[in-house]
């Protein structure tokens, strides 16, 4: 009769990870870089590199439809654009749809992600109801919200009537609403990927 020792494998089987004397696992670093190369890859090529060529080339007097640098220029750019009343406006208009979009993004879909894990029965309804709007093109968002915005007839008149809102002035018409109704429009199209994130921790992370 033999004994085998407790960390030894069983006959016939491979190891499937290494251990250190300390106990921890050993992580195979070169299949992991395996894995993340592509998305490394298109991520250099497509966000890093031009943003490092946008910064350099924002100290020279140069186009997109020209080739090179051209002339340098120094900080005589950043002079003009922060002296342009078209610039602080882009920058106020950005501001203001980051706030009307990101704290709903992420607490109006922490709370659908909860009421969601609680039921059980139906999840894959709410889970294919919510996320189905963010794997459609930004064509077919636009359409639906054009006729959602509709002035008198669309299906935004009833609940700008119950706000106080004039329903047959419709809200993308006005410099003062059509933020609202471009941040409306975009969190029901993007709430459904941090819907399924969250979801996802809820049910997967201990």
């Amino acid at each position: 009769m033999t004994t085998m020792s407790p960390t030894a494998p069983p006959a016939g089987r491979a190891p499937t990870t290494r251990s250190r004397p300390g106990g921890a696992v050993t992580r195979r670093t070169p299949q992991a870089w395996l894995f993340l190369a592509p998305f490394a890859l298109i991520y250099l090529a497509f966000m890093v590199g031009p943003m490092i060529w946008m910064f350099v080339a924002s100290f020279f007097n140069t186009s997109t439809v020209h080739s090179g640098l051209g002339s340098f220029a120094g900080l005589d750019n950043y002079v003009e654009m922060f002296g342009r009343d078209d610039f602080w406006s882009s920058l106020w208009h950005t501001l203001q749809f980051t706030l009307y979009t990101v704290p709903p993004l992420v607490v109006l879909s922490f709370v659908l992600a909860v009421l969601t894990n609680r039921m059980s029965r139906g999840q894959w309804f709410f889970r294919l109801a919510f996320f189905l709007p963010f794997i459609l093109p930004s064509a077919t968002i636009s359409l639906i919200w054009v006729f959602i915005f509709t002035p008198t007839s669309g299906l935004w008149s009833l609940p700008a009537t119950l706000v106080g809102m004039d329903p047959g002035a419709g809200i993308l018409s006005s410099p003062n609403t059509a933020m609202i109704g471009i941040a409306i429009a975009t969190v029901w199209w993007t709430i459904g990927f941090n819907f399924v994130l969250y979801l996802a921790g809820l049910q997967e992370i201990p």
